[in-house]
């Protein structure tokens, strides 16, 4: 299992949405981390895209002489 650090207020959040909701810590943190990895999906897709359109047209420039 991998460790993070989390800061004192966010872990202070965490044990009392753990204890409302009867739940782990660990298994609200996961279940956070998910949301907001699915959430910026779209974000990682469209960097991917223009990293991608930024390489093909620097290698155009380079087969035209620039």
């Amino acid at each position: 299992m991998n460790t993070m650090v989390i800061n004192k207020k966010t872990k202070s959040e965490l044990r009392n949405a753990s204890r409302f909701l009867g739940l782990k810590e660990q298994d609200i943190f996961e279940r956070a981390l998910m949301f907001y990895l699915y959430s910026i999906k779209n974000q990682i897709a469209f960097k991917k895209e223009m990293e991608a359109w930024d390489i093909l047209s620097d290698e155009s420039f380079l087969k035209m002489g620039f």
